[in-house]
């Protein structure tokens, strides 16, 4: 029985978090992946969203994910990075930001 997970990725940044993130020019810096064709972010990224970088503003938009059986290992993977990725973003927004 083949199994397909299809989701969507998004983060929620409070409106200071997203005013900051847009002062310090970090929307759209890449999260995830590196647009290198060869690089292992960038192919988990193809397969999983046809994309070859994620930024914070893709993410505050929702990514789609889509993964078959023998791709469900990419989603953790995927949600892993945002996670990981997300946190370091918010700790320089609460060190280096002021209200």
């Amino acid at each position: 029985m083949e199994v397909r997970c299809d989701a969507i990725i998004q983060v929620t940044l409070s409106p200071r978090e997203q005013r900051l993130a847009v002062e310090q020019g970090l929307m759209d810096i890449s999260l995830i992946g590196d647009g290198d064709p060869s690089s292992s972010d960038t192919d988990k990224l193809w397969r999983l969203c046809g994309r070859s970088h994620i930024s914070l503003a893709d993410l505050v938009f929702g990514v789609t994910v889509s993964a078959d059986s023998d791709r469900l290992g990419l989603l953790g993977w995927l949600q892993e990075e945002v996670r990981s990725q997300c946190a370091i973003v918010k700790e320089s927004l609460n060190q280096g930001g002021c209200s």
